[in-house]
């Protein structure tokens, strides 16, 4: 028996549906590398599209931004059947972010790739994560403004099956396994 579903329960049901489909075929237009299945919702945004690469049965939800400016000729790389919820932040400012599969992004992660972040296979980032592969150079001489001491630039590496939890903020040199 097939239950009856409510008129505006139908209607968000099939906004989605569009939304994803007209999301979908705009990336394909879009991102030279995007893999089979993969869903793209129509609110993603893109920065240099060309050096983005999806790989197969992803999903990228709402309100994504995926900024891949770099030098790099993949900047942001993202694995078979990785999975970004709503409203995260892929920017790979110079240098890469790169998922293995079956990674998870929680709702809300920032990501900023200026060292490199690099992800490995089925690990979870738990949602309001900040992930920033850069840090300012600060010295005790305060007649020297922070923003004008310079900044690091080093790589951030988590491991396979790693589980980051809601809120936490990773900083660059950290690896985790």
């Amino acid at each position: 028996m097939i239950k009856s579903m409510p008129l505006s329960d139908l209607w968000i049901y099939n906004s989605s549906i569009i939304k994803y489909t007209l999301g979908t075929f705009s990336a394909r237009i879009l991102i030279p590398y995007l893999g089979k299945g993969s869903k793209i919702h129509s609110s993603v945004k893109y920065r240099m599209p060309s050096k983005i690469k999806v790989g197969n049965l992803c999903e990228i939800r709402e309100g994504t931004s995926l900024d891949a400016r770099s030098s790099q000729s993949i900047a942001i790389d993202i694995g078979d059947g990785c999975r970004i919820k709503e409203y995260v932040t892929l920017a790979s400012y110079g240098k890469e972010i790169i998922f293995g599969k079956n990674v998870l992004v929680g709702k809300g992660v920032t990501i900023f790739g200026h060292g490199g972040v690099y992800v490995e296979d089925y690990s979870m980032i738990g949602p309001h994560t900040m992930i920033a592969s850069t840090n300012y150079i600060t010295t005790l001489n305060q007649s020297v403004p922070f923003q004008e001491q310079g900044f690091t630039r080093e790589p951030i590496h988590i491991g396979s099956n790693v589980w980051i939890g809601a809120n936490s903020t990773i900083l660059g040199g950290t690896n985790i396994s």
